[in-house]
């Protein structure tokens, strides 16, 4: 009749995470977790880091700019002269 609930160490329900001892520290690390990736995030955006945390250039910045508003352009070649 009856079934067997699976025991776990934590547990997330509906955005809080639970541990099995019904303590708070594993719900307090996640949300300081979470902050810290996102305040990571504010500061590389700020900065104009990339990802990796190499900082780039004024000029490749607009270039990359550059690059992605031309990215839905149809490509266009110029022949200049017969290569054979």
């Amino acid at each position: 009749m009856g079934e067997e609930v699976e025991v776990v160490q934590e547990y997330k329900y509906r955005g809080v995470h639970l541990d099995n001892r019904l303590e708070w520290r594993c719900n307090c690390e996640a949300i300081y977790k979470k902050g810290q990736s996102r305040l990571l995030t504010c500061r590389v955006e700020s900065t104009g880091r990339t990802r990796g945390g190499i900082p780039i250039g004024k000029e490749q910045r607009e270039k990359e700019k550059k690059n992605m508003q031309n990215k839905d352009k149809p490509l266009s070649v110029e022949i200049t002269k017969n290569p054979w």
